[in-house]
């Protein structure tokens, strides 16, 4: 039971985290939610038609009665609650969500008047029962033929329509992290759906590239894959399109050189992928050779998004002993902690400098404050008496000596008499 809520928090939080990543994953939700919708209409018709239909006297008449109301509130809940969600949607302008929504509440009104019906029914028969009336007989089933006919075109379409989603959804781990938000302006979102249009007919150029590339000719591949190496780094793009100078001098972040890496890890996939269709298949058709190259690149993509997400679930540093620290990152990191040492030092300096000239009663006398000193061995003071025994004589305190700190300016001390 703690799973499965801690699951539900999960999945609640990533559906409404505010990324790009939770809006397309809401709209998948909503597509496939009429589907959902329809299991369970399957399902309450089945309790109601083989459970409680078979019986014809007047109680159980009243309690199938009763169990159509109750399946006609359930329905006309959910057709509240999504209507609510439309009229939100359509506020905030979330046109994709409005869209992928609109199926289920359609659903929800055919389920709701299907119920209604079949409440109409269950009066109907009481009446006849009770009364011996003779009414006219109603069939809620037309409803339901509604519904199948509903569930036959809306099927394909939710699947052409979440064909685009899905591509989309891929490529928001390409975006630029200001543009990973599901709100953000209208010109944000024009220059969103252009880096993604401009993946797409990159996509479509080597997908064609391939598509007339034969056991032969697959050799030049080699060509623009070296073509593809050299232009997919982060610094030959600075140079292309920035104003950058000294690009060679900077340092590129780790999270765009994983961004890069990535791109060129998906393109080698896409390479290998084709040429198992090429040299291990190699069929007649054009069109069997592309689906054998879908369905190897699905299966690499598949598995390396599996591998990564096991790797990053069992929090495991498989590839710890890889690593080793830079020469330059320790220098770096050593004249960091030298940096933070100084500071701290000017700062205990400032410290204890402050009571410089103060006057304090120590030992029973009162004194002043000549010198502070920071050494190896820890903090001194060196003190002035100037009254008592011990005037005009001086003696050094450590500033760990809790008589000592016990005398400084910022407590009580007697007054001078």
């Amino acid at each position: 039971m703690q799973k499965l809520k801690s699951l539900y928090f999960k999945v609640k939080n990533k559906l409404s985290d505010g990324s790009i990543d939770s809006y397309h994953y809401q709209i998948i939700f909503y597509c496939m939610f009429p589907f959902a919708l329809l299991l369970f209409l399957a399902l309450e018709v089945f309790i109601f038609n083989n459970i409680l239909n078979n019986f014809h006297s007047t109680i159980l008449t009243v309690f199938e009665l009763f169990s159509g109301v109750i399946f006609f509130i359930i329905n006309i809940y959910l057709l509240f609650f999504f209507t609510r969600k439309i009229v939100f949607f359509f506020k905030h302008k979330y046109i994709l969500l409005l869209l992928s929504i609109l199926p289920t509440s359609l659903f929800l009104l055919i389920a709701t008047l299907f119920w209604f019906s079949v409440v109409l029914v269950g009066i109907q028969k009481i009446f006849t029962l009770t009364f011996n009336f003779n009414m006219p007989v109603l069939s809620p089933y037309v409803f339901l033929k509604l519904v199948a006919n509903f569930s036959t075109i809306i099927a394909p379409i939710t699947i052409l329509f979440l064909l685009p989603i899905a591509i989309s959804l891929s490529l928001n781990s390409l975006l630029p992290r200001p543009l990973q938000k599901k709100d953000i302006s209208t010109k944000q979102k024009l220059t969103r759906m252009s880096i993604k249009l401009s993946f797409i007919l990159i996509a479509i150029f080597i997908s064609y590239i391939f598509s007339i590339i034969s056991i032969e000719t697959f050799a030049s591949i080699s060509m623009l894959t070296t073509l593809f190496t050299f232009i997919c780094t982060p610094k030959t793009i600075l140079r292309i399109f920035s104003t950058q100078k000294n690009i060679e001098g900077k340092k590129i972040t780790d999270d765009v050189l994983t961004k890069f890496e990535m791109i060129k890890f998906v393109y080698y996939e896409f390479v290998f992928a084709w040429s198992i269709s090429i040299y291990i298949f190699n069929p007649e058709k054009t069109e069997d050779r592309i689906k054998i190259f879908f369905i190897s690149f699905f299966i690499l993509i598949i598995t390396s998004a599996a591998i990564q997400w096991y790797l990053k679930k069992e929090k495991s540093d498989f590839f710890s002993k890889w690593i080793v620290d830079n020469e330059d990152d320790e220098i770096e990191k050593s004249n960091g902690e030298n940096i933070k040492s100084n500071k701290e030092v000017s700062k205990m300096i400032e410290a204890i400098k402050q009571y410089l000239n103060k006057e304090i009663f120590i030992d029973g006398c009162y004194a002043k404050i000549i010198d502070a000193l920071i050494c190896s061995d820890g903090d001194f003071f060196d003190v002035k008496f100037t009254s008592g025994d011990k005037n005009g004589t001086k003696k050094r305190y450590s500033a760990s000596d809790a008589n000592f700190i016990k005398s400084l300016p910022d407590l009580n001390k007697p007054p001078q008499s």
